[in-house]
């Protein structure tokens, strides 16, 4: 998929979460390449947006993208957990709607220099954010073998985390080259190859745990009830079945705790259609919660 081909999911039942009650202010939380903020820009046309990324070449992106809107878009470079500070620093403290788009973008999957993508040559990097953390490389040296089979394991629902770990220390103490589709090719060599490639759930999982996402997502939803004000709405939109657990376990928290509602009672998925033209949705979960008083 190239950068071009990238295709916002859930587009449809996303904006009909929030089009009974058209939002003044709207924070995505996650901006990426700008498709899900076009999309509420062109629905509503006195919205607001504070469009928020951690990855700055996202951010310049999506600048381009929605230069035409102007002044209705105001743009914050930082992590969605850092929500309250993004907040404050425009000078508000809650907001209406908010969305978080948890899902890896093809801009990051398509430039080789990342590192999120075995299928090309570059260093395996895997940070959202450059300029903080340490890469993916860095990470396969610091951690143990055994800590880093039970993140495969954990994050990538490796069933063979153990040997994908030990292969990964091998051949960063005896071959040493920095190189993504070289990793992956060593992990082909070294593992049978099933329905999917050897490298696919591992990268996924130094991905992870690279960015610290689940930390993030935890974060996220301890700070998220008190930027929401009444009738206000959040929207999620995971990939991984653990962050949709976590997620989940979330809203019905908050459900009982009286002072949120959850406006579906089970996870919105894509359409057969949207799946059929976009395969990158088949995975894709949208769960919303509204803040009743």
């Amino acid at each position: 998929m190239t950068e071009q081909a990238h295709e916002s999911v859930l587009c449809r039942e996303l904006l009909a979460s929030f089009s009974q009650t058209p939002p003044a202010l709207l924070v995505d939380g996650t901006v990426g390449l700008g498709g899900h903020t076009e999309l509420f820009l062109k629905a509503f046309q006195e919205l607001q947006v504070i469009a928020v990324d951690r990855d700055p070449a996202a951010l310049e992106k999506s600048r381009e993208r929605l230069q035409p809107f102007g002044t209705r878009v105001r743009y914050a470079h930082a992590a969605f957990s850092s929500l309250p500070q993004v907040l404050s620093s425009f000078g508000l403290k809650t907001t209406n709607a908010a969305i978080f788009d948890l899902g890896v973008s093809s801009m990051q999957l398509d430039t080789p220099e990342r590192g999120f993508s075995f299928r090309y040559s570059g260093p395996l990097d895997c940070r959202m954010d450059p300029t903080q953390g340490i890469s993916a490389w860095e990470l396969i040296h610091e951690l143990s073998e055994k800590d880093l089979a039970d993140g495969i394991y954990q994050f990538g629902e490796e069933h063979r985390s153990r040997a994908v770990a030990r292969a990964l220390k091998t051949y960063r103490a005896q071959i040493g080259l920095n190189d993504s589709k070289a990793v992956a090719d060593y992990l082909e060599q070294r593992m049978s190859r099933g329905r999917i490639h050897p490298a696919t759930k591992t990268f996924q999982a130094l991905r992870m745990m690279v960015n610290r996402e689940t930390e993030e997502i935890e974060a996220l939803m301890t700070v998220l009830p008190n930027c929401l004000n009444e009738g206000g709405r959040a929207a999620v939109i995971t990939f991984h079945s653990g962050e949709d657990r976590l997620v989940k376990n979330a809203f019905r928290a908050l459900k009982d705790g009286g002072k949120f509602r959850l406006v579906y009672k089970k996870a919105v998925q894509p359409e057969y259609e949207e799946t059929r033209r976009n395969p990158r949705a088949r995975s894709a979960k949208l769960r919303v919660i509204e803040r009743v008083s």
